[in-house]
């Protein structure tokens, strides 16, 4: 093993001192590291666009969700965000809290006895209601990937340096938001856990009432 890494340490002596013999030119060797730390300094702060945006666009729909709450049930608005409240928080505000780092988590405290209350008092006008509140949620994180999109192409740079695809990456995280929340959250799922299946069981739930 010593006698390998003699030879290799050698090897890469020989390699250098020949190239310095033949004129290599170090101030291009100087450039290529410096432009190399750049990339990487920029494809780092474009990774944190890209989740910072993930975060907002995630509290965008749930704020969307607990704001017609608010105005239609008259429930308290608070939305968490970042992961489940069965820890600390790492931020609490009023009608916010942040209780991990995970973008793609996030849901809205709800009053069952208060909804519970508004439903028996009018179950047709709490059937449409619900439609409106599970609805609200992809409407805002829509408009939100959107708002995302729009301002990334105005005031991001659309170059794609080596080492650094973050602006592709920021784009792709915003279209994907766009798709996650009209696709994949207004079209009931199988399971019926997402939103559009929520707003699917409200009107049956409404037309069922009508008869």
């Amino acid at each position: 093993m010593n006698t390998t890494k003699r030879s290799l340490a050698l090897f890469f002596l020989v390699l250098i001192s020949s190239q310095t013999c033949n004129g290599m030119n170090w101030t291009r060797v100087n450039e290529f590291a410096s432009s190399a730390v750049k990339n990487v300094t920029s494809f780092s702060k474009d990774c944190l666009l890209a989740y910072s945006i993930g975060m907002a666009i995630t509290t965008a729909h749930e704020v969307g969700h607990a704001l017609m709450l608010k105005i239609l049930f008259g429930q308290p608005f608070h939305v968490n965000i970042g992961g489940y409240n069965n820890r600390k928080p790492l931020l609490k505000l009023p009608g916010l809290t942040v209780c991990g780092l995970n973008p793609a988590i996030g849901y809205t405290e709800i009053d069952l006895a208060k909804q519970q209350s508004a439903y028996a008092s009018n179950p047709q006008s709490s059937c449409l209601k619900r439609i409106a509140v599970n609805l609200a949620g992809p409407l805002f994180g829509t408009l939100a990937s959107i708002a995302s999109l729009t301002l990334l192409n105005k005031y991001h740079p659309n170059t794609l340096k080596p080492l650094s695809i973050g602006y592709p990456i920021s784009k792709l995280v915003s279209a994907f938001a766009i798709y996650n929340n009209t696709a994949t959250q207004i079209i009931p799922d199988r399971a019926g856990r997402n939103d559009g299946a929520h707003a699917y069981q409200a009107l049956r739930d409404y037309i069922w009432l009508c008869r």
